[in-house]
């Protein structure tokens, strides 16, 4: 980071670094390019910078489970301009997972409407993509599954359109896991664990060991109900 003289550079490196941490998992890596970030726009001043610093923070802060952060930090990025018409759609986007952490449902909710707006207006596939996948989660933990399905097939169908191969693995990878929860619970197993199958072979060739252990967990669940389901069928 040193050979960068221009600040500019070294802020927007070091954005693509807490990126580049944040999809192989490792949201501690990413936390650290963050406050480096942060310590950078605070050295200069620059209000636009702290919107996308504060952001960035938000979405580590999430990811690690540190909810009130991860609130402070993504109401902090709204009240700074933005270069990015779009940093404030992912601003509300890290607002509601954090509100979906602490089991706040109508904030939650309120947020993921305010990010959708954002993605409507700027048209970013990849925001609204993602407001669908936490849309499904949140129906899916509201036991709504009929909803939650809904959503979370919209975001594979936006996935379609994709054609970064690496971006769309990513992305194939988190619907298909969010997916393998819904399906299981509405009971239906073999369509859960094909999906999980898939995500996991997906965690595994992109790194991301985060979602790699959730997919794992997943299909602990899924063989454990499919070993109940033949267990019944054979005592009647």
């Amino acid at each position: 980071m040193a050979k960068f003289r221009n600040a500019e550079d070294r802020f927007i490196t070091l954005g693509y670094l807490a990126q580049a941490f944040c999809d192989s998992g490792e949201f501690e890596a990413m936390l650290h390019y963050a406050l480096q970030q942060m310590e950078l726009a605070n050295e200069r001043h620059d209000e636009y910078m702290k919107s996308e610093a504060f952001l960035n923070l938000a979405k580590a802060y999430e990811r690690l489970a540190d909810f009130s952060k991860a609130l402070s930090y993504g109401k902090a990025s709204l009240q700074h301009p933005s270069m990015d018409p779009r940093t404030p759609g992912y601003a509300h986007l890290a607002i509601a997972c954090a509100h979906l952490g602490f089991s706040q449902f109508q904030n939650c909710l309120e947020a993921f409407e305010q990010a959708m707006n954002v993605a409507n207006e700027t048209g970013d596939k990849l925001l609204e993509l993602q407001i669908c996948v936490g849309l499904g989660s949140l129906f899916t933990l509201l036991r709504d599954l009929s909803k939650a399905l809904i959503f979370l097939r919209n975001a594979m169908a936006i996935i379609q359109s994709v054609t970064v191969d690496d971006v769309h693995a990513k992305y194939r990878c988190t619907i298909l896991y969010h997916l393998s929860v819904a399906l299981r619970m509405r009971g239906s197993l073999v369509e859960a664990k094909e999906a999980c199958d898939e995500a996991l072979q997906l965690a595994s060739e992109t790194g991301n060991r985060a979602l790699h252990a959730r997919c794992m967990c997943s299909l602990a669940d899924i063989y454990r109900e499919l070993g109940e389901s033949e267990a019944k069928e054979t005592i009647t």
